[in-house]
């Protein structure tokens, strides 16, 4: 039987409305089957499914980045990064390291890069995601920006930022975390 319950919170003391412990919970337990979502801050977030452009740019680049990558490491896409205990992050794509959990979110130790691809996303890629990932100390942070047909590839996570940011146009170049060079989209 259920019983009415009441939660007890200090106005003054403000918290999150989940974990990460309890959003993973949810998770594991099939709380989210079907629906594509991220804890942001506490607050559960439903991510709008992609267009075939952003289907289409995360293949392609997974692939190339698996084939330049091959053994140092694992490609995954819509992969779970935490955060913070507040914050469960998505990726587009990550590459991580080999020993890195397979059934499991990944902590920012486990990452080597990240790519967030942007159609409609880039003020939220380029603002809050890039604070996340850069507070977390993930090293090597790539934007994708499918309407400028830009590659914002930025590393050396600093407060909250990446000191180094470097613009790559689409068919151009660009440099992995370990120096290898693959040809971006």
């Amino acid at each position: 039987m259920n019983r009415p319950a009441r939660i007890d919170t200090d106005p003054a003391q403000p918290s999150p409305w989940f974990t990460a412990g309890e959003f993973l919970r949810m998770r594991d337990a099939g709380a989210f089957a079907g629906m594509r979502v991220e804890l942001v801050e506490g607050e559960i977030v439903k991510m709008m499914p992609a267009y075939l452009a952003h289907g289409e740019a995360n293949l392609t680049l997974a692939a190339r980045l698996l084939a330049a990558v091959g053994q140092a490491g694992v490609i995954g896409t819509d992969v779970l990064i935490a955060v913070s205990d507040k914050t469960m992050r998505a990726a587009d794509i990550v590459v991580a390291a080999q020993g890195a959990p397979r059934n499991k979110a990944l902590s920012a130790n486990d990452v080597m890069l990240v790519v967030e691809i942007a159609d409609s996303t880039l003020a939220e890629d380029l603002g809050a995601k890039l604070a996340d990932y850069a507070s977390a100390g993930i090293a090597h942070y790539w934007v994708v920006d499918l309407k400028g047909q830009i590659i914002q590839c930025m590393r050396a996570p600093h407060d909250g930022g990446y000191d180094d940011r470097v613009v790559v146009r689409f068919g151009e170049e660009l440099t992995l975390p370990d120096g290898r060079r693959i040809v971006g989209l």
